[in-house]
């Protein structure tokens, strides 16, 4: 069974062989790789003019090595298998830990370019100039332009102390800037904001998406002005556990629909669930980190017109991934399925238009109200 994105760094402890890598874990590549063909005596010369004659220092062995690897997996062509970095994924981890750590800003990638595609209001990001339309030239000293959207958003991401050097370029002027991540800690349970139930959803195990579904259950129970769905920085696990909560808060019919590498799509039917009500006004917040069950479920309630959606685009990466851990760290994530919504549209690359856009991230000042939530009951009052 594939496994979810965010379990890279706990389900497959100790890794792989590299030479049990190949090809197996990269099903999609559209040309043949052949190890025969592999000239080590190539390689350690390349590696020997990179590091005395292009570098002022010498790269580490490390750094050589993930460089290699990532040109292999990008020469292939295979839009859908990434390498990540033993730091990304350590990166992408704290993410799945609940925590959003994010430098105040958004990207987009566009005709080949990373550019910033949002500053938040009050961030460090807004104060050290950075707005929207800025090329970025590299983040954290890599070059920018090759960065897939799970890369760059790994490389955007860390711990919340942490700090990110971004270079960027707009109308011939280049900045150099580094910015504070400033992180957003998941809350475990519903709570109550100006009358609405707010419940944070994780979709990151099975046993997350039984939990969510039974906060859920318990809000849509309980009186007041409307729920709130938080799935802002939810971008892991298993397609299939969005119809947890779809079942909860859809009609009959088909929710979405699931396609994997091998075998025709499987359409998911709502089955009618324990305690779901159809008559609760519900709107869902989402970022540039909603991605996976979430990002499904998200766009689901979005089509059958059950949710208003208030954030920022999602993702675009709801299909299962395969991931296998490498012996230094990093791994290599390979697409294993697409989802689809009941009218045939597919979710990713594009991810979802929200409802109502605006700015969902954290306060721009510790212990100030989440923007987030003041968006999310004004569009639950039908205020724009």
């Amino acid at each position: 069974m594939a496994i979810a994105l965010v379990a890279l760094t706990f389900g497959l402890a100790g890794g792989v062989a590299a030479d049990q890598l190949w090809p197996a874990a990269m099903p999609n590549l559209p040309v043949p790789l052949h190890r025969d063909r592999l000239d080590p005596r190539l390689l350690e010369r390349v590696r020997r003019i990179v590091a005395t004659s292009f570098y002022a220092s010498a790269p580490s062995s490390d750094e050589v090595i993930q460089a290699e690897t990532r040109g292999l997996v990008n020469a292939a062509g295979d839009p859908l298998t990434t390498y990540l970095s033993p730091r990304q994924v350590a990166a992408l981890a704290n993410l799945s830990r609940g925590v959003a750590a994010v430098p105040g800003f958004d990207l987009v990638h566009k005709a080949g370019n990373l550019y910033v595609a949002r500053v938040d209001p009050g961030s460090a990001a807004e104060r050290a100039g950075l707005v929207s339309g800025y090329r970025v030239l590299s983040i954290d000293g890599r070059p920018a332009a090759p960065l897939r959207d799970v890369e760059a958003k790994a490389q955007l991401a860390g711990a919340a102390a942490g700090q990110v050097r971004l270079r960027v370029t707009r109308f011939g002027v280049t900045l150099t800037v580094d910015l504070p991540r400033e992180g957003r800690p998941a809350p475990a349970s519903i709570s109550t904001f100006q009358g609405a139930r707010v419940v944070p959803i994780s979709l990151a195990s099975h046993d997350d998406a039984l939990r969510s579904a039974a906060l859920l259950a318990g809000a849509l129970a309980q009186p007041g002005a409307g729920v709130v769905l938080d799935l802002r920085g939810r971008f892991s696990g298993d397609p299939a556990d969005a119809a947890l909560i779809t079942d909860l808060l859809l009609p009959d019919g088909i929710a979405f629909s699931l396609a994997g590498v091998q075998g025709p799509p499987r359409e998911v039917t709502v089955a009618a669930a324990s305690g779901r009500r159809l008559d609760v006004p519900v709107v869902a917040l989402i970022d540039g980190y909603t991605g996976g069950p979430a990002e499904l479920a998200a766009g689901a309630l979005q089509e059958r017109h059950r949710v208003r959606l208030v954030g920022d685009q999602t993702l675009g990466r709801c299909g299962e991934v395969t991931t296998q851990l490498l012996p230094d760290g990093g791994a290599l994530v390979a697409r294993a399925s697409w989802c689809s919504l009941a009218g045939g549209r597919r979710i990713d690359p594009g991810g979802l238009s929200p409802d109502v856009a605006t700015y969902v991230g954290p306060p721009a000042v510790a212990g100030a109200t989440d923007p987030g939530l003041v968006a999310a009951v004004a569009a639950l009052a039908g205020r724009p």
